[in-house]
């Protein structure tokens, strides 16, 4: 569309936001560790440039971040997908990991 030469886009800032969330009462993610091991191996960057266009930011939490009332303080959790590892080794020094991903999609109408 950018490329159209008689059409002006234009784009700002919204109050919505997309996440990965974290199904507290499934155990597998009860330990604080585990979500950040996951948080960590997470390329959001990449998400909000293929994903969403590169049309968005990294969120810190749930306000959008050109809000007032969000929180500049708080930054992003890097990706660094070799921090999970530590998580997930052993004594021994070996990897013991075993994940399994749930993916619920629904359709909300009024």
């Amino acid at each position: 569309m950018r490329e159209v030469p008689f059409l002006k886009i234009y784009s700002q800032p919204t109050l919505s936001y997309t996440y990965i969330g974290y199904n507290l009462k499934n155990p597998l993610f009860q330990d604080k560790r585990v979500r950040q091991a996951l948080t960590y191996a997470t390329n959001r960057e990449e998400i909000v440039q293929y994903v969403l266009y590169g049309l968005g930011t990294v969120a810190t939490g749930p306000f959008p971040n050109h809000l007032w009332y969000a929180n500049p303080k708080v930054k992003p959790f890097p990706y660094d997908p070799k921090k999970p590892v530590n998580f997930w080794l052993r004594q021994d020094g070996r990897i013991q990991m075993g994940m399994v991903f749930w993916i619920k999609t629904e359709t909300f109408s009024v």
